[in-house]
């Protein structure tokens, strides 16, 4: 069985991470949350979680096929892990 076979079968929990960036903000956080994300990507499915004006960020994530929602926080009655920063 292959790892791709592997993944098929197997249940990956969902890490969730907030972050964002922008031409006044910067890049280097979000790059370093894609850089996680591609770590994980054998262990977790990452999900990233936007500002909803975060337009610049949600192109990026994008273009390189990750996962993205918008949301309002707070998130009443949720649990989950929220990564907010990478280093």
């Amino acid at each position: 069985m292959t790892i791709a076979d592997a993944k098929k079968l197997t249940v990956l929990p969902t890490i969730w991470i907030h972050t964002g960036a922008g031409p006044q903000m910067g890049f280097g956080h979000l790059n370093r949350c894609m850089i996680l994300a591609g770590e994980l990507e054998n262990s977790a499915r990452a999900l990233f979680i936007l500002r909803v004006e975060d337009q610049w960020s949600g192109d990026i994530l994008k273009a390189r096929g990750l996962t993205i929602r918008t949301l309002i926080f707070p998130i009443p009655g949720a649990i989950h892990l929220l990564v907010r920063s990478c280093y």
